[in-house]
C-alpha cells in the first residue's frame, strides 16, 4: 500500500469516528422531552433511609389522552393479564377512591413467593394513586403513579411510575434494585402496549360504525335506490319470461 492510500485510508477512518462521535453525542444530548417522544422509558434513582434499595422512578409516554390511561391503570382486576411479574390479583374492596388488593407475585427459584395486602388511594381529579402494604412477606412496599398531558398542548399523557419494594433480603445474583428497576420498566411497556391496543380497537370501531346519511330520508323524500332495487327482475323471473317468449 502506497503513501497516498494510507494517507486516505486514515483520512476514511478519521471521518467515521467523528461522526461515530457527534451521533453519540446527539443521543446524550437530547432532551427529556425528545426522549420520551421517541418511546423512551426515562429511568431514575433515589435512596430511600434504612433499606437495602433504592426508589425506582420511570416516565414513559402514550400517545392517548389521561383518561384512557387513568381507566387501564385502575383496573385492578385485570392486573394479572396485564403485569407478567403478578401471578393474581384479587381485588377485595373498592369504593370512594379506596381499594384494597391482595397480591401474589411468583419469584424464581429458591426465593419464595411475595404475596401482600395491599390499600390505594386514588385521586381522580388529579389522575393519582398511591399504593403501600398493609401486611405480608416483604419488608416494605409502597408505590405511586401519576399522569399529565404531555405535550400540554395535546391529548397525549406522561405517566410518572415509582416503587420502593424492599424483599428483606439480598440476591446473590442480582441487587433488588437492578431487580425493581426491571419490574417497573416492564410494567410501564405492558401499560403502553395495553393502551396501543385499546386505542386501535376503538379506532376500528369508528371506522366500522359510519353513519349512512343519504338512507335518512324525510318522509317526503323517495328512496329511489331502493325502489330500484324492487323493479330489479329476479333471476328466476328472467327465466320464466326468456321461456314464455320462446
Amino acid at each position: 500500500m502506497n503513501y497516498r492510500k494510507k494517507i486516505a485510508l486514515l483520512a476514511a477512518l478519521f471521518v467515521l469516528l467523528l461522526l461515530s462521535s457527534l451521533n453519540t453525542h446527539s443521543q446524550v444530548w437530547k432532551s427529556d422531552k425528545d426522549r420520551l417522544l421517541e418511546g423512551d422509558v426515562l429511568i431514575t434513582f433515589k435512596e430511600v433511609p434504612d433499606t437495602l434499595v433504592n426508589e425506582v422512578q420511570a416516565k414513559i409516554y402514550f400517545d392517548a389522552p389521561p383518561q384512557m390511561v387513568w381507566e387501564v391503570l385502575t383496573d385492578y382486576a385485570d392486573y394479572s393479564k396485564l403485569f407478567k411479574d403478578i401471578t393474581s390479583c384479587n381485588v377485595i374492596s373498592k369504593q370512594d377512591g379506596k381499594a384494597k388488593l391482595e397480591i401474589m407475585i411468583n419469584n424464581l427459584w429458591p426465593y419464595p413467593n411475595f404475596n401482600y395486602k395491599m390499600n390505594v388511594v386514588e385521586d381522580g381529579q388529579n389522575y393519582k394513586i398511591s399504593w403501600k402494604m398493609e401486611e405480608g412477606n416483604l419488608r416494605m412496599l409502597f408505590g405511586s403513579a401519576s399522569l399529565e398531558k404531555f405535550p400540554e398542548d395535546k391529548d397525549t399523557t406522561c405517566l410518572t411510575y415509582s416503587m420502593v419494594r424492599d424483599p428483606g433480603w439480598i440476591s446473590p445474583f442480582v441487587s433488588p434494585t437492578l431487580s425493581n428497576r426491571a419490574v417497573v420498566v416492564e410494567r410501564v411497556m405492558a401499560l403502553r402496549q395495553k393502551i396501543r391496543e385499546k386505542k386501535a380497537e376503538l379506532e376500528g370501531e369508528e371506522k366500522e360504525i359510519k353513519p349512512k346519511w343519504e338512507k335518512a330520508l324525510f318522509w317526503w323524500q323517495k328512496d329511489e335506490d331502493n325502489d330500484k332495487e324492487k323493479q330489479k327482475p329476479s333471476k328466476d323471473k328472467k327465466k320464466e319470461e326468456e321461456k314464455e317468449t320462446d
